[in-house]
């Protein structure tokens, strides 16, 4: 499948296939409410795997969309 990806700067997160779930929580409980960042819009988060790999220990890319600033209101 092919996906359009607007441009956007990313936030990238490097986990693997058993730890992505603890990785998101991460991402959203921990991280980002400290960096000074604005999650642009979740649907539009991505995930990149190595072609071929789904065991527990293949490496996965995730990808944030963000721009700096707090949150408008």
């Amino acid at each position: 499948m092919i996906r359009v990806v607007n441009s956007a700067h990313c936030a990238v997160f490097e986990c693997t296939m058993a730890t992505i779930g603890a990785t998101y929580s991460f991402i959203h409980d921990e991280w980002l409410p400290g960096s000074g960042c604005v999650h642009l819009c979740p649907k539009r988060d991505f995930e990149l795997y190595a072609p071929g790999t789904d065991a527990a220990d293949s490496p996965v890319l995730i990808h944030i969309p963000l721009r700096r600033g707090e949150p408008s209101s």
